[in-house]
């Protein structure tokens, strides 16, 4: 919900003078970066004790109980992270130039089917070994068809979500100066290049020197 509520967000704030430019038609690169701001907000505890009850009994949601599911998430998120790259990936080979080919670190190209493309993608970058239902389950995901070739816009967007939760609303999820900038920065929709944004709110322009937000 929250992070629909995201997108929400940024279609209502980011209005322009062109349909075209607005809200939520902008560059795959961010377009999933305010979505996932909100999943942060639905996540933390002063947030969640604002508004989470027991249902019968009225009872605040417990703070260990909310610690739980933040140890319990992180325990696996570095291979998560992995995970995501992988179905990123996959989707750019699935909807790219024939035949399927997958890219190793040390750039060696190795020549894939689409029944062996996820477990190349995932022997070549991950620790883990990838099994027919793993097969089954990243096939399955229906934006893979929907946004072709833009999977990617994920893992990309979240790196950018993380370093604007970390600036404005770490400290205080409530912080109505972190409000103020989050609402201006959306309030540019698509009439600003992910680059011209990302070095107007975070003086960078690659990503890569973000990464340290994820906290893997």
């Amino acid at each position: 919900m929250y992070h629909e509520f995201g997108h929400a967000l940024h279609t209502v704030f980011g209005q322009q003078d062109y349909q075209n430019l607005c809200g939520t038609r902008s560059s795959l690169d961010y377009v999933e970066v305010f979505s996932q701001v909100f999943e942060y907000f639905s996540k933390d505890f002063r947030v969640l004790q604002a508004f989470a009850s027991h249902y019968r009994t009225g009872e605040p949601v417990p703070q260990d109980l909310v610690a739980q599911l933040h140890e319990c998430e992180d325990s696996f998120k570095a291979l998560d992270a992995l995970d995501q790259l992988i179905l990123a990936s996959a989707d750019l080979t699935l909807h790219g130039p024939l035949p399927f080919t997958v890219t190793s670190p040390t750039n060696t190209h190795h020549p894939c089917t689409l029944d062996t493309l996820i477990p190349t993608l995932s022997s070549l970058h991950t620790p883990t070994i990838s099994t027919s239902y793993s097969l089954k389950q990243s096939y399955s995901i229906h934006h893979m068809s929907n946004y072709p070739a833009g999977y990617y816009a994920y893992p990309y967007s979240k790196v950018i979500a993380a370093s604007i939760w970390n600036k404005y609303f770490n400290q205080d999820p409530w912080c109505p100066n972190g409000g103020a900038a989050l609402r201006s920065i959306m309030s540019l929709g698509a009439s600003m290049k992910p680059q011209e944004m990302l070095r107007t709110c975070f003086d960078v322009t690659d990503p890569r020197k973000m990464l340290d937000g994820l906290e893997l």
